[in-house]
């Protein structure tokens, strides 16, 4: 990031003819030389103040320009950084690192095409140059581009067989198209210069587990937590891999230390509720199942109703509004426990998929459906609803033990008649008097 030359043309001036301009350029480069030292040690407001100086001496300077890129790039401040560095360039358009740098600020405001503008006038005027190969690398996988990101880090890879990062970044493009198998040889080989690099272990054990290669992965997390015992991530994922060998004692034990690291790592805390289900401890386990909701990759998000939140209590004549999260399937399964609030002479009204609406209404002919927009539909927002709770969390008040579920062993949904009718038919026809068979599936 850091340009090797200065761009002090003190040795254009004539020190005979104009000493004090020649001693005050020289000041200038001291200055510019201790700027950058202090740049380099992260003294940024220092580095940046001497800057500022050289600027008003010498507005035109590209160099202290493109360092005040930087420190604003290095801050978050990035249209600050974009605009520093590009008036660099419009100084001087034949600096390469000056084009890097402005890639990697666009990169940072996602300007993805712009980044890989940049990037490639970078190359063009020092094409050997392997941390742009790097960089270009990652924008174009970050745009989609993922067979052009790999020949980039190849390139990379070409020019500088040792460089730390892009190995890292390869295994990560390949793994998304797909090649696990090469991106492991990339990992090994991206160990081999970074041994201690607990990201690069970490990745490898997560496309073992992907691989179904659990001892592998298992093996790959242990050589990361001995280098690194303080990584929630790393002991997150061991516990995945050994919950997926049936090893629930030793896999609780991973959450609960990636807890102890990390309190509010939702990840963490909602496996343990996953591992408790398992071991038949409901009700911890619809405790710490709250934590889905804090998790990044939830495929669903609270909804916006302003009641409060159902909390076991009486429910005789009030009504209640229960509304559906996550997929299809998990829908249909939470749907079994609205016999249970039926039981309890609630009034109750459903939000869910509008591909659902028909199949719930035949089923529970006295529940009120309504499909799931946004913004809610007016009347599920009405104050006079009691209480609102997700499907979800209906399962901590009306499933808290084993013998709970024994009150769902009779079916709940009820099929079209009418199409039953007509699909019964039409295998009759095809099937021209042979033995129809029928496969049951599961969830």
């Amino acid at each position: 990031m850091f340009s090797k030359e200065l761009a002090m043309p003190y040795h254009n001036i004539d020190r005979k003819r104009d000493p004090l301009l020649w001693f005050e350029y020289m000041d200038m480069e001291l200055r510019l030389r201790e700027g950058i030292t202090l740049h380099q040690k992260g003294k940024l407001q220092q580095a940046e103040l001497i800057y500022q100086k050289i600027l008003q001496i010498n507005p035109k300077n590209d160099e202290v320009l493109n360092l005040l890129g930087l420190i604003a790039y290095q801050v978050g401040k990035y249209q600050i950084a974009a605009e520093l560095i590009s008036q660099a360039i419009d100084v001087d358009s034949s600096q390469s690192s000056f084009f890097n740098n402005l890639g990697l600020v666009l990169q940072k405001q996602d300007r993805l095409d712009e980044a890989i503008q940049a990037y490639h006038r970078s190359l063009e005027l020092n094409p050997n140059d392997a941390d742009v190969y790097s960089n270009f690398g990652t924008a174009l996988k970050e745009h989609g581009r993922l067979e052009q990101a790999i020949d980039s880090y190849n390139t990379a890879i070409e020019i500088q067989s040792d460089h730390k990062e892009v190995y890292y970044n390869l295994g990560i493009a390949l793994k998304e198209q797909g090649q696990l198998d090469q991106a492991i040889q990339v990992y090994y080989k991206a160990i081999e210069i970074t041994p201690n690099n607990t990201k690069i272990h970490n990745n490898l054990g997560n496309i073992y587990q992907e691989q179904d290669r659990l001892e592998d992965a298992i093996h790959v997390y242990q050589k990361a937590i001995e280098i690194q015992p303080r990584n929630a991530d790393i002991y997150n994922n061991l516990g995945i891999a050994l919950k997926e060998q049936g090893q629930l004692r030793p896999a609780l034990q991973a959450y609960y230390k990636a807890i102890e690291i990390q309190p509010q790592f939702a990840n963490a805390q909602n496996n343990v509720g996953l591992i408790l289900f398992l071991q038949g401890d409901f009700k911890n386990g619809w405790k710490q199942y709250q934590w889905r909701w804090e998790c990044e990759d939830f495929p669903s998000e609270n909804r916006p109703f302003p009641q409060p939140i159902w909390n076991g209590s009486n429910l005789s004549g009030k009504p209640i509004l229960v509304w559906a999260e996550q997929g299809i399937g998990d829908e249909i399964m939470f749907a079994s426990m609205l016999n249970d609030l039926m039981q309890m002479n609630a009034n109750i009204m459903v939000e869910c998929e509008h591909r659902l609406v028909s199949l719930f209404q035949r089923s529970f002919p006295d529940i009120q459906f309504s499909s799931r927009k946004n913004p809610p539909h007016q009347q599920l927002l009405n104050p006079d609803i009691h209480y609102q709770i997700s499907m979800g969390s209906l399962g901590q008040w009306l499933r808290p033990t084993q013998d709970s579920f024994k009150r769902n062993q009779t079916y709940y949904l009820t099929a079209c008649p009418e199409r039953v009718s007509k699909l019964r038919n039409k295998y009759q026809q095809l099937a021209n008097g042979k033995q129809l068979v029928g496969i049951s599936w599961k969830s």
